[in-house]
């Protein structure tokens, strides 16, 4: 799903809107607590006199309250995970606080001590603050602001001010806003008729009342393709608005006709299933139009790109390599073009609070030209007609181990890794492009024992081998070459190990091998195969765009 926002310049009856607000607000906080009963007829025929609704805005609230009871139970549920991994962390740092105390007493090991402890403390803190959010429910409204009037409130004659204009700002976050599920068949929603290209909606809740809203000039490249889709009762529009804000949000794969017609398919499915005389049959044949249909589908994304070309990428938090290959069939590829974009100059610590406008401009920053380097990434699978983006399974748990501070940075605070994904899976849906997320182990390893090229180019060769052989029999590991070979042995020699204790083992075992000792060195550098070097569209852009041949 796709949302627009737009602020609303003027709207022609905010008095209305205000009290619409305080019965949506009052009747979603009302059927959440009851959530259970919302399938019951008397208790939504009760909620729709009380509050003179329909049933399709009854239903919308309903909808509406779900979604946020969804949404806390998964933050419920992620909590708990994290203080599992909290817990476990805190007793493996309770073990080395035990080791260190029966060995010799020095200088280094008393600050150690230190350390650890310190550590234990905040932990114990930590875990604790997410055992009481485990106790909460949700807040309609903000929590935080919920608080700050509680703290207040304990010195009101000194505070009476601050209190009031807390207040204020919680009672208007509490309202929210109206929320109204669209339908196709009503030209997207038939409480809106909508003219996004001049920025006027008008809001229709029953019969004689009109009220216009004029939003704000922000520009889409897809309002003509959205009024359009509207126009032509394709796309529904699911709507939520206030007298300050009001955003749209549709399905994107449906809007650029990337997706399948599920009523059509369903008559199909009627229609070759009415002869059928055994379950076995009709499961058979419906199983066999499912198929068809995401065949058709397929067909339509690769309509005008190359089949068998890929792009893979290896997201790091300093680097991100990309390469763009050929399947040749039988586990063998062909490189077109490989490179590497460095984030290095954004990654640095600003040495100011996390709150400062140093650090706020860095995050921004950092950010935004991560989104215009997967633009880049998909200009170029436009210009070389590649048909499927490649990428790691990244939805794993975060270490949560402190030792690692530098790591922990990099990894937890300025990845940006949802970020990176959310946009990938938007903007392979714009443009039909498949998507393929592949198992990343030992990706790193292969491709830089595989080739000499920089460590994120090297993995991300593998990635796009592994993407583009996925549904090849034995295409999991690549098959090793002369080239190979040698690599490994350069690699192997590098760090004086014997060659044919890399050549002659398994995957599994070099990984043990060279990850058994700090000191091996298997990860080639960022000159090593750079054929050229570039900034991004421009030099302000703070990004190095490296060319390398692998």
């Amino acid at each position: 799903m796709k949302t627009i926002v737009y602020k609303v310049k003027d709207c022609s009856d905010p008095e209305f809107i205000e009290n619409k607000l305080n019965e949506y607000s009052y009747c979603t906080r009302l059927i959440y607590k009851k959530l259970e009963e919302s399938t019951d007829k008397n208790f939504l025929d009760y909620c729709k006199n009380r509050f003179k609704l329909n049933d399709i805005e009854i239903r919308s609230i309903v909808s509406n309250a779900s979604q946020i009871r969804n949404s806390f139970t998964s933050k419920i549920k992620k909590t708990e995970e994290e203080i599992t991994d909290l817990i476990t962390d805190s007793e493996e740092i309770k073990v080395k606080i035990e080791k260190l105390k029966g060995l010799k007493i020095t200088v280094t090991r008393i600050k150690k001590l230190k350390k650890l402890k310190k550590i234990v403390f905040n932990l114990k803190h930590k875990i604790a603050r997410k055992q009481r959010f485990l106790n909460s429910d949700v807040v309609f409204g903000s929590r935080k602001l919920l608080r700050d009037i509680s703290y207040l409130s304990n010195d009101k004659e000194l505070n009476l001010d601050l209190i009031k204009n807390k207040k204020s700002k919680y009672l208007n976050k509490r309202n929210g806003t109206i929320f109204l599920m669209g339908e196709a068949n009503q030209k997207g929603n038939r409480f809106f008729d909508f003219d996004l290209v001049n920025k006027t909606i008008i809001y229709k809740p029953f019969k004689g009342k009109k009220i216009i809203f004029n939003l704000s000039n922000r520009k889409d490249p897809f309002e003509k393709l959205i009024q359009n889709a509207i126009d032509n009762k394709q796309i529904a529009i699911t709507v939520s608005f206030n007298n300050d804000m009001f955003s749209i949000s549709f399905d994107e794969a449906q809007l650029h006709g990337y997706c399948i017609n599920k009523t059509e398919r369903k008559n199909d499915v009627k229609e070759a299933t009415k002869y059928c005389l055994t379950k076995e049959e009709h499961s058979l044949i419906t199983k066999q139009v499912y198929s068809d249909y995401y065949k058709r589908l397929r067909n339509r994304k690769i309509e005008d790109k190359i089949e068998n070309r890929f792009l893979g990428i290896d997201l790091n938090p300093e680097h991100i390599g990309y390469s763009i290959v050929d399947n040749l069939g039988n586990n063998q590829i062909k490189i077109i073009k490989t490179g590497s974009f460095n984030f290095k100059k954004l990654t640095v610590k600003s040495g100011k609070s996390s709150d400062s406008k140093e650090s706020i401009y860095l995050n921004n920053k950092r950010k935004h030209e991560r989104k215009e380097v997967i633009c880049e990434l998909f200009s170029l699978m436009r210009h070389y007609k590649v048909s499927t983006f490649i990428m790691e399974d990244l939805d794993f748990k975060p270490n949560n181990r402190i030792e690692a501070n530098e790591f922990n940075r990099k990894v937890k605070n300025i990845w940006d890794r949802e970020l990176l994904t959310n946009l990938i899976k938007k903007k392979c849906t714009e443009g039909g492009f498949i998507l393929e997320v592949i198992n990343p182990v030992y990706t790193s390893l292969i491709g830089n024992l595989s080739y000499r090229v920089f460590d994120p180019v090297a993995a991300s060769l593998e990635i796009t081998r592994r993407g583009a052989t996925k549904y090849e029999k034995g295409g999991f590991f690549p098959i090793e070459t002369v080239s190979t070979i040698h690599t490994m042995e350069v690699i192997a020699k590098r760090n004086h190990i014997d060659v044919g204790l890399i050549r002659d083992a398994s995957w599994k075992e070099r990984h043990t091998i060279l990850n058994s000792n700090v000191k091996f060195r298997y990860r080639w550098g960022e000159k090593v195969g750079i054929t050229d070097s570039l900034s991004l569209k421009s030099y302000r852009s703070g990004i190095i765009q490296n060319l390398y041949c692998a």
